[in-house]
């Protein structure tokens, strides 16, 4: 089951700060594609103090999948 994974992404949506945004950034400027997975899902619904931006958050699903990120 996936509910594990999912919740475990939630939470992390949930409880993200500007700082974590930053540190997401970087991680996905890195390459690291769960970053940018999380990333894109941040500005999708406006976690970790970001205005939901709905381009913003399509450039980092599109970056997610290049990367090889699946959900």
């Amino acid at each position: 089951s996936s509910r594990p994974y999912m919740r475990e992404r939630l939470r992390i949506l949930v409880e993200l700060t500007p700082d974590g945004v930053q540190d997401l950034l970087r991680r996905a400027e890195a390459g690291d594609g769960e970053a940018m997975g999380l990333l894109g899902e941040a500005y999708a619904l406006g976690f970790g103090g970001l205005t939901p931006n709905v381009e913003d958050a399509a450039t980092w699903f599109r970056r997610a999948h290049q990367a090889g990120v699946t959900w």
